[in-house]
């Protein structure tokens, strides 16, 4: 462990240029210490920004958002061949040594490791439905988090993905999910667990804006208060029928300017007496992307009334 108080940054001198060192407290509420400072470029004299992030507590952090669909062939990672050919991406947590064994049996794998306190690592595997597609996981044997505060098209165009289960993925620290899964055409189910958190996250403009195949999700656990961009956020979701919310939903600071929805077909908001299906006759925006009530009409549905099985 580090003493966030006892941390010394150094900006690194070259020529005549003065070092500025000093003590960076950036202990945060969950304990993970954040430092940012400056370094030179040694090859152009160009400051070269960056930021430090050490753990206090458990968690592993992912190098780059983008690497997660990079193969590290060399410094700078090129895009896995098997991208347009992925049924499922799974994050798990996974035991140390099952962990390994699996990494280094496959012949297309990266190390996402941010820090050394353990291993993000990413392989791909046959799919056990589709022998002809590929399953990506990336597994670490604690909690996993992406290192920064964008997701924004991290998933975006992906012509084959079908499933994204965000079982060990914390997204605390993320403020930008625009386009994350814009354009997945064939994505039917996304699994979003308890650490899937919005509670940070400011924009998510087409974050769901042409996923033409789902059917339904459950977004319960997305706390919006502090999205303040939501264009297009549902729209070309033709075969979309139910968008299941909480209490946690809000969209008090989105403007009532911006569209939300367009081309949602299918999508209708229910009660327990009442059904509100969209009608592109009526506003696209905030006022009806809200929980339907008995006597509030709304494209979205209280998560109390999705059915158990």
């Amino acid at each position: 462990y580090i003493d966030a108080n006892k941390v010394l940054i150094t900006d690194t001198p070259v020529g005549n240029d003065s070092a500025t060192d000093g003590y960076i407290n950036g202990t945060d509420t969950t304990g993970k210490t954040v430092l940012t400072t400056t370094e030179w470029n040694s090859l152009n004299r160009s400051p070269l920004s960056f930021r430090v992030k050490v753990e206090a507590q458990e968690g592993i952090w992912v190098e780059e958002v983008l690497s997660i669909n990079k193969m590290k062939y060399n410094s700078s990672g090129i895009w896995s061949p098997y991208r347009d050919q992925t049924k499922e991406i799974l994050f798990v947590k996974m035991n140390k040594n099952e962990m390994n064994t699996r990494y280094n049996s496959s012949t297309m794998k990266s190390d996402l490791t941010y820090n050394n306190e353990g291993k993000v690592l990413s392989w791909y595997e046959k799919n056990s439905i589709d022998n002809s597609k590929y399953t990506q996981y990336i597994a670490s044997d604690g909690i996993t988090y992406i290192n920064g505060e964008s997701a924004s098209a991290q998933f975006a165009n992906m012509s084959s993905v079908e499933k994204i289960d965000f079982i060990n993925l914390d997204t605390s620290n993320i403020t930008d999910m625009s386009g994350m899964f814009i354009n997945c055409s064939k994505l039917e189910q996304i699994n979003f667990s308890e650490k899937f958190n919005t509670s940070n996250v400011t924009n998510m403009q087409s974050m769901f804006m042409g996923v033409s195949s789902i059917t339904e999700l459950t977004l319960s656990g997305f706390d919006t208060s502090k999205v303040e961009n939501m264009a297009m956020m549902f729209a070309n979701n033709s075969n979309l029928r139910t968008i299941y919310v909480s209490n946690l939903w809000n969209v008090d600071k989105v403007s009532v300017d911006m569209p939300i929805f367009g081309n949602n077909l299918a999508l209708v908001g229910t009660t327990p007496n009442k059904t509100y299906s969209f009608d592109s006759s009526e506003p696209v925006n905030k006022t009806y992307a809200v929980i339907a009530t008995d006597t509030t009409p709304g494209y979205l549905t209280d998560i109390s009334l999705k059915p158990t099985n």
